[in-house]
């Protein structure tokens, strides 16, 4: 696993109780920053420069997809793993032809999660 201690991993769910989750299993292997909004996490994104976006699909306001969107075209080099309770085909698809690096559902195993950012932080 690459030196991933120095490496910021932004989460944005608007579910407090999902961020606490991944801040638990993250929390040993990457300086955790977090959001509950879409646009607190473009503001965050572009004073913490992360590594890595965590993105959640269902939030309220703007949605993950709208939020990957205004990401990429911002900062197109970010890896963002798509999180979603909802696995629709449409919607893995629409997030990975806009530039998702991953997507997994929810629940999902820690350690195939934390093995996911290594790879992709590794290949940034």
């Amino acid at each position: 696993m690459p030196d991933a201690a120095a490496q910021k991993v932004l989460v944005v769910d608007d579910v407090p109780a999902n961020i606490e989750i991944l801040v638990e299993a993250l929390g040993d292997i990457a300086e955790i920053l977090f959001a509950t909004r879409g646009e607190d996490a473009l503001h965050i994104a572009a004073a913490a420069s992360p590594d890595l976006i965590l993105l959640d699909i269902m939030m309220p306001g703007m949605d993950g997809i709208e939020l990957l969107r205004k990401i990429k075209e911002a900062w197109p080099q970010i890896p963002v793993i798509m999180l979603s309770v909802v696995g629709k085909a449409g919607t893995i698809v629409e997030a990975m032809n806009l530039g998702a690096s991953d997507y997994l559902n929810k629940p999902f195993d820690p350690i195939d999660l934390i093995e996911r950012i290594a790879e992709l932080i590794a290949g940034a």
